[in-house]
């Protein structure tokens, strides 16, 4: 349990995240409660990081909730594992203190630079892009002992496959290792590897993030019947051995999917196999005439852009919602991944472009917003051609599609 801090002691904080910190600390101390770093904090901490350097070039405001949550967490490992329990209480009754009133009042933060002769979050997040090559496996865990910024080589990438398909990875290195790159490359080498951990683990969690690498693959198979039909066969091989039975596709409903990990891996199953078209031609128990197939083209994709652009039009002529205007177009960079997606997505940025070059206030600050609009755009370019590079591989490779 986290201790709660009575109402007379909170005027010693400047705010919730000050407050947090100091209750873990005390939750430590009596009940030594340590912080759960489980992959899926890492890489809300790591997209933060990528964030700040513009590898990633923008986040949500959910993502930016979860890294300030991750990154949290990570202040309080890092204090526990360089401070003793007496040097903590300490800390903490310097902080109480009356004589920490007043004009000349030390903040928590301002106490632990005191401690650690540094900003904590300098101490804990690697803010440069860290190439991990062949020789840096031999630490692999240490790479994700606290938030970085890791690309790994292609021959890193080799190894790490091979390992993982020879059972050498657990789970967890397993999920920390598919969610470091946001721009994941060479999927005809991925794809068997992916393949395989869906086939195989028993963590939901390395199960979802696997999954999400293969959907990324997904959008880069070429649009050819033929080549979504064998995609749509990778799939069923996958996910159908999982299922097992028709009756869970059409009592999902009736099923309780938060009892434990394989039930929300069935039910994750379940929805993939609801993506493909054909899955009634599969399973003859599917009635054909009430399927409804929820996978999302690259047509759709096309729809709501173009949708979202005419909206984004619309706000403009009135010219009030500056920050709605910039979210729609901000999530259409997002969404951009083909060439006629693109296209639609550089008209309207002409267009958002022209609209902030009118607006009142800062040169620089108009600036900076027009370097944002500009940068989206780039990204989507950029990955556009990036999804086309691996739309061609996968050809290449599996010549029969």
């Amino acid at each position: 349990m986290i201790p709660t801090i009575p109402e007379y002691f909170k005027r010693f904080f400047e705010n919730y995240d000050q407050e947090y910190l100091a209750q873990s600390l005390i939750a430590y101390v009596i009940f030594d409660i340590r912080p759960d770093i489980t992959p899926a904090i890492w890489q809300d901490a790591e997209i933060f990081i990528r964030f700040k350097q513009r590898d990633v070039w923008a986040i949500s405001e959910q993502q930016q909730k979860n890294a300030d949550f991750a990154i949290m967490l990570y202040r309080i490992k890092y204090i526990i594992e360089h401070l003793k329990k007496s040097e903590i209480v300490a800390l903490l009754n310097t902080l109480f203190s009356e004589a920490n009133e007043g004009e000349g009042r030390q903040t928590l933060p301002e106490l632990l630079k005191k401690e650690f002769h540094a900003p904590i979050d300098s101490l804990i997040m690697t803010q440069e892009k860290r190439i991990v090559t062949k020789d840096d496996l031999k630490i692999f865990d240490s790479l994700f002992e606290y938030p970085a910024w890791l690309v790994f080589d292609e021959k890193a990438n080799r190894v790490v496959y091979d390992k993982i398909m020879k059972d050498e990875l657990t789970d967890r290195q397993i999920d920390f290792f598919l969610g470091a790159n946001d721009e994941l490359s060479n999927y005809d080498e991925l794809l068997p590897v992916v393949k395989y951990i869906l086939s195989t683990t028993h963590n939901y969690h390395t199960f979802w993030t696997a999954g999400d690498v293969l959907n990324i693959i997904w959008h880069a198979v070429p649009e050819t019947e033929k080549a979504q039909k064998w995609f749509r066969d990778e799939v069923f091989s996958i996910f159908w051995p999982r299922v097992g039975t028709a009756w869970a596709l059409l009592n999902s409903d009736k099923i309780n999917f938060e009892a434990n990990d394989d039930s929300k891996i069935l039910e994750d199953s379940i929805n993939w196999l609801k993506c493909l078209s054909d899955l009634p031609e599969r399973i003859p128990e599917i009635d054909k005439k009430h399927f409804v197939c929820s996978f999302r083209s690259s047509a759709a994709d096309l729809k709501e852009i173009t949708e979202v652009s005419g909206a984004i039009k619309a706000e403009i002529k009135k010219g009030e919602n500056v920050k709605g205007i910039l979210n729609a177009y901000y999530d259409m960079c997002n969404l951009a991944e083909k060439p006629d997606q693109l296209e639609v997505l550089e008209g309207i940025k002409d267009a958002v472009v022209e609209f902030i070059e009118t607006l009142p206030g800062a040169t620089s600050d108009r600036r900076k917003v027009l370097n944002e609009v500009k940068n989206g755009f780039k990204h989507a370019k950029k990955y556009t051609a990036h999804v086309k590079r691996e739309s061609d591989k996968l050809v290449k490779t599996f010549v029969n599609i």
